[in-house]
Formats: structure tokens, sequence, C-alpha cells
């Protein structure tokens, strides 16, 4: 797992601050459809990260990072 600071966890630029929020830290074999892999399940639940972040910056390339955060009380919405 990812250590988050304390500036970037805080959320405090976000509207949805006060809310709850949700962090996602995924590694996987880099390839095409990783990234809507991942974001599937929340389209799914009619879920929007406010911020996305992917990179496959390590050596190789053949590993990939992604990063999702998702705020508000509609990531904790029961179906």
């Amino acid at each position: 797992m990812s250590h988050i600071s304390d500036r970037a966890a805080s959320g405090a630029n976000h509207p949805d601050a006060a809310a709850s929020r949700h962090y996602f830290f995924v590694t996987g074999q880099t390839n095409a459809d990783l990234i809507a892999r991942v974001l599937c399940p929340f389209a799914k639940n009619d879920v929007t990260p406010y911020r996305i972040h992917a990179s496959c910056e390590n050596g190789a390339g053949d590993e990939t990072t992604i990063e999702l955060r998702v705020g508000g009380s509609s990531a904790c919405r029961q179906r």
C-alpha cells in the first residue's frame, strides 16, 4: 500500500471535504484494458471518482499503479 500525504488525504480542496472519502491504490500488470477494468465496478454502481491517477513509470513499465479517490455520500450508497 502507498502512503498518501496529509495534505493530499485532507481533501480540503474538494467540495465534499466534510463527507466521507475513500482511497484506493491498485497495482496491476500493464495492459491496454487495466484502467477500464478498475473503473468498471465504480461505473456500474453510478460512482464517479473525483481523482484518478495512473502511472507505469517504474523500471520496465510492466506494472501500472492506479490511485482513485471517491468522496461524498454517493460512494457509500447501498443498492
